[in-house]
């Protein structure tokens, strides 16, 4: 969030955010390089209307297409029995 001669602007980002499954807590999140919406829409099966606010889960199938988007660095440990995965957005 910035001031722009006294009013407020905030960035739309989108993270890949992991929820440990046993008490909902935010495990970690990291934010998404380069979000390229129509890529995302296709991916998650979204309506190209839809600008994807919300959260969407991410699945097995999706983790090739998420790899591109995520700093190879962080080094994610896909672990789908103790965890889950969302895409969102946040304003920042």
């Amino acid at each position: 969030m910035r001031a722009l001669n006294g009013i407020m602007e905030y960035r739309l980002i989108r993270t890949l955010t992991c929820y440990s499954s046993s008490d909902e807590r935010i495990v970690f999140d990291v934010q998404i390089e380069k979000f390229d919406l129509s890529g995302f829409q296709k991916e998650f099966g979204i309506e190209e209307n839809n600008p994807m606010y919300d959260s969407y889960e991410v699945k097995a199938k999706n983790i090739p297409f998420i790899k591109s988007f995520v700093p190879s660095s962080i080094g994610i440990n896909w672990d789908f029995n103790n965890y889950a995965y969302f895409v969102e957005a946040v304003e920042n």
